[in-house]
């Protein structure tokens, strides 16, 4: 994926190119306000993504301070602006003091003899606004990202496809959670061995995704509350969040680390305190109006932080926490296994 573009401005009478996107989402900025710059540049609308702007001088290139407004041009010079965003492909289009220069983006432009004075400034205020072209974004095969035996264990419930539904929402399990299938690495554990299913009652499961752009999320949290402001589990994705599907179906897979928060008060669990967890990461389901259909939550274990953490002399899978490379399947249904729906949560609070 080429994630930079660059932009040559020309201020000598030249043709004028624009690029067309025909699935696009630009993020303007606030309403426009004139000021004494000749140019600005807005963010590029994905977090860690950068912008340079570099004039070319005799075939230097040279950084520009945008905020400058002494700014001057003859014909003849170029600028260069690249933009590297995060994720995705970024699209620029240029407008003149609040109006843009086409209804479609342009990637080059030119300032012609009534854009400059006599002293070579600029008489109008250009700025770059940027936007994700999704009609060429792409994302990683899940087999390049997921662990196979987490693939084939969830695989029923799988929904592939490059236009998937926005899930970039909170929704909960608000009374338990069942966990359907465990595949254990080493079947001598006693990690909830041999009960299957097993039914989690407790007060909530809740799955938040933040900043979709179609294929790809920004973040993810997770928290499980075991007993209300004494103990709950929660988990971030710290690398990319993939999200593939059709229609109204997705599917979401991504690394998230694991940790616990206990009260200082509650007694027993210190084996848990300072204790992480990585793991691959499966959701599944269909947006309706009302939450989520459908849904099945796969987890594979990846490893612990420490990695041999002391629980009565015993490792992971005889802890009370699965072992590495442990695979557990959950899905939200009723004492009669129909399957039910993780309702929207707009009330929820994050713990942290």
């Amino acid at each position: 994926m080429n994630k930079t573009l660059r932009l040559l401005l020309f201020t000598g009478l030249a043709a004028i190119f624009c690029a067309s996107c025909t699935k696009v989402e630009e993020l303007f900025p606030e309403p426009y306000v004139r000021n004494d710059k000749p140019f600005s540049v807005e963010k590029v609308p994905v977090s860690g993504g950068t912008i340079i702007l570099e004039r070319v001088v005799g075939g230097v290139p040279r950084q520009l301070n945008t905020e400058s407004t002494s700014l001057t041009f003859q014909s003849g010079d170029s600028l260069i602006l690249t933009a590297t965003p995060k994720n995705g492909y970024t699209f620029i289009n240029w407008v003149r003091d609040g109006k843009p220069l086409s209804d479609q983006p342009k990637y080059q432009f030119c300032l012609d003899g009534k854009d400059v004075d006599e002293s070579g400034k600029v008489k109008y205020h250009y700025e770059a606004r940027f936007g994700l072209d999704y009609s060429i974004q792409s994302i990683p095969s899940i087999d390049e990202v997921m662990p196979a035996d987490l693939i084939t264990a969830m695989g029923a419930y799988l929904h592939f496809g490059d236009t998937p539904p926005r899930i970039d929402s909170c929704f909960s399990a608000l009374d338990f959670i069942v966990l359907d299938t465990l595949i254990q690495n080493d079947t001598t554990e006693d990690y909830f061995f041999p009960i299957q299913p097993q039914r989690f009652d407790y007060p909530r499961n809740t799955f938040i995704f933040e900043g979709q752009h179609r294929c790809i999320a920004e973040s993810h949290y997770y928290e499980r509350c075991n007993f209300v402001d004494y103990f709950y589990y929660s988990a971030t994705a710290q690398d990319s969040i993939f999200i593939m599907g059709h229609d109204d179906c997705f599917t979401a897979y991504f690394k998230q680390t694991w940790k616990a928060w206990i009260h200082p008060d509650l007694a027993g669990l210190d084996h848990l305190r300072n204790v992480t967890r990585r793991e691959s990461i499966i959701l599944s389901g269909r947006v309706t109006d009302e939450g989520i259909k459908d849904f099945h939550w796969g987890m594979c274990v990846e490893s612990y932080n420490p990695s041999d953490y002391p629980y009565i002399g015993a490792n992971p899978g005889h802890s009370g926490q699965p072992g590495i490379h442990d695979i557990m399947i959950f899905s939200y249904k009723d004492d009669n296994g129909h399957d039910l729906l993780l309702p929207y949560d707009p009330t929820f609070q994050k713990h942290e």
